[in-house]
């Protein structure tokens, strides 16, 4: 039997192969190689390059693909992208980065905790092309007499876009996915209705900030005694688990050595506990929780996750 260069009758043919970015720059109708970046053989059609896949799609290689009898499951712990050769249909989850707790240093003070990311979940249909998958990162704690920084968005392409986390603040909380707790007697900030819960207040005779809102509730306003606690997050299973995310970050006390004193608590789903001095918790990576808020060093948000469903 004749042979193929390269190639026998029990073995294979070495396939030209390479990324997206060295494709042949004229390359002719028929032509097949191997396109590293989807792991996946592909040829060109005349306008386009097609995926020679069952679903016509490919991801970047930090995905982590997983699949049931009915659907293929793609997790982004962090930035990359896919290509549908073709209109497509998925279920999604996206989670944004949390906000950074706040710090007030004032005598008889501290700071919010940082809110939960902004968590979006639904159904679109994209079609044929080339889209980035951003997993937002979290808020950078406040230091000293500021407020933490706000959390990034995560989205799909340009058309699927969930808000960061508000950052938890010195005076009034910031507004974003969730929003930001309030310090120094100041109000908390805004969510994003469908995405997350408003911060909990500062209020005017506290010593405390008031803990950041979360996804599935916003969050506590401080007491004379205790920073807010952070609101919880919410639930979803898209992963095949079922998973809290976007808990928000337990407001900051202005000193733990007072016993009377108690730091709020992080929101179930990732949200940090309040502290005083360097000892509030970060929020949860890859659960976009915010971050714990302080009488001084603050602590940093958890950054975001998405997550993309398919039937097989």
């Amino acid at each position: 039997m004749a042979q193929l260069k390269n190639t026998s009758v029990s073995g294979g043919i070495n396939m030209p192969s390479g990324g997206v970015l060295e494709r042949p720059e004229s390359p002719q109708v028929g032509m097949v190689r191997f396109n590293t970046d989807f792991n996946s053989m592909e040829f060109f059609d005349g306008a386009l390059w097609q995926l020679v896949s069952v679903d016509n799609v490919g991801y970047s290689p930090n995905a982590v693909i997983k699949g049931t009898s009915s659907h293929r499951i793609v997790q982004f712990n962090s930035t990359g992208y896919f290509y549908c050769a073709n209109d497509f249909s998925f279920d999604y989850l996206l989670v944004a980065g949390g906000g950074g707790g706040g710090s007030s240093r004032t005598n008889g003070t501290a700071g919010g905790g940082g809110g939960g990311g902004g968590m979006l979940t639904g159904s679109t249909t994209l079609p044929a092309g080339f889209y980035v998958v951003t997993v937002g990162a979290g808020g950078q704690g406040g230091l000293d007499f500021s407020a933490g920084s706000a959390g990034s968005d995560s989205s799909i392409g340009s058309s699927v876009v969930a808000s960061g986390g508000g950052f938890g603040a010195r005076f009034t909380g910031g507004s974003g996915g969730s929003g930001g707790g309030g310090g120094f007697r100041r109000p908390g900030g805004s969510g994003i209705p469908g995405q997350g819960y408003d911060g909990g207040d500062s209020i005017s005779s506290s010593d405390a900030g008031g803990g950041g809102g979360g996804a599935g509730g916003p969050g506590q306003n401080s007491s004379n005694s205790s920073g807010g606690n952070g609101g919880i997050g919410r639930l979803s299973s898209i992963s095949g688990m079922t998973i809290r995310y976007a808990g928000g970050g337990g407001g900051g006390v202005e000193n733990l050595y007072d016993s009377s004193l108690t730091a709020g608590s992080g929101g179930s789903g990732g949200g940090g506990s309040g502290g005083y001095e360097g000892n509030a918790e970060n929020g949860m990576m890859n659960l976009g929780g915010g971050g714990g808020g302080a009488h001084d060093d603050a602590a940093k948000g958890g950054s975001g996750i998405v997550f993309i469903r398919h039937n097989i």
